[in-house]
Order: C-alpha cells, then structure tokens, then sequence
C-alpha cells in the first residue's frame, strides 16, 4: 500500500517513509528521494540550503517554521536539531512510528513546505 497524504491545492512529491528509530527523535535525515530533490531546486534556494540553511514551512503541527541544513560530509539534509525536536514532542511521534514525508510544492520558483504525517503501519519503507 502506497502512502496517500490528506489532500491540499498544492503539487505533492513523496520524498520518503521510513520507520522511527531511536536516532530519529534527535536528529531526523531527511533521507529516500530527498537530496534529489532538493538538490534540483533553483540555484539561489539551493546555495541557502547549503550555506545557511533554509526556513521552511512544516506541516504538521501549526504550520511551524523549521530550517533545513546540508550536511556535507555525508553529502545529506537534515532538519535543524531544535525544530525537529519541537515536532516530535508537538506531534507525539515515538521510535516505531512510521512517518512518510512530502514535499509540497507552491510554484515554480522553487518555493516549497514539508508536509510529514504519521502514516499505517502496514505502508511500506523506503522511496
């Protein structure tokens, strides 16, 4: 069973669902088809991402802002410790929750939100 997320106006990609370990309630790698992706977004986004980092919407819980770091010796993107630390506690995901994580996309500039939901058991891992 594919994951569906709830339905919004914006243009949607699956980035990845993955199972929450324990690791994931400290620092969540935004892993599967995620560094593609934001890896393919227009130049000036892209350089932000990699030099400072960049805030984004994240939805749930409450539209929260959270900022979005690359992390170069392992050539990833991980969610600043601290907003995703908040999400967590704000949303209860515990170690053995499964998570599916979209990006949502609001125009062609490159201008996006993470949406990441708490999805059934039985949907599979991975991209």
């Amino acid at each position: 069973m594919e994951p569906r997320p709830l339905p919004l106006d914006e243009e949607l990609k699956h980035l990845f669902t993955k199972t929450l370990v324990q690791d994931d309630m400290v620092d969540l790698a935004l892993v599967g088809d995620s560094y593609d992706y934001l890896a393919s977004l227009p130049r000036p986004i892209y350089n932000e991402m990699v030099t400072k980092g960049l805030q984004i919407r994240m939805y749930p819980p409450n539209q929260r802002v959270v900022t979005i770091c690359h992390e170069s010796r392992d050539k990833s993107f991980k969610l600043l410790r601290n907003d995703w630390a908040a999400i967590v506690k704000e949303s209860g995901f515990e170690v053995g929750d499964k998570i599916a994580c979209w990006a949502c996309c609001h125009d062609l500039g490159g201008n996006f939100s993470l949406l990441i939901e708490k999805v059934p058991s039985d949907i599979e891992c991975g991209r």
